[in-house]
């Protein structure tokens, strides 16, 4: 893909008990689109400006 962007995959399905809360809830965020904590509503701000091209 010859445009400038860049593909970034992650494999947030992971459930096992030794995942971090904020690594948890960063992989929420990407599958769901659900923000749960400071990081992810930051996130999910930035995601919507970004879709009004405000950014």
């Amino acid at each position: 893909m010859h445009d400038g962007t860049e593909k970034v995959f992650y494999n947030c399905k992971y459930e096992g008990e030794d995942i971090p809360d904020g690594i948890r809830h960063l992989y929420e965020f990407i599958g769901t689109g659900n923000a749960s904590d400071e990081l992810t509503e930051k996130l999910n701000s930035a995601v919507a400006k970004a879709y009004k091209n405000e950014i």
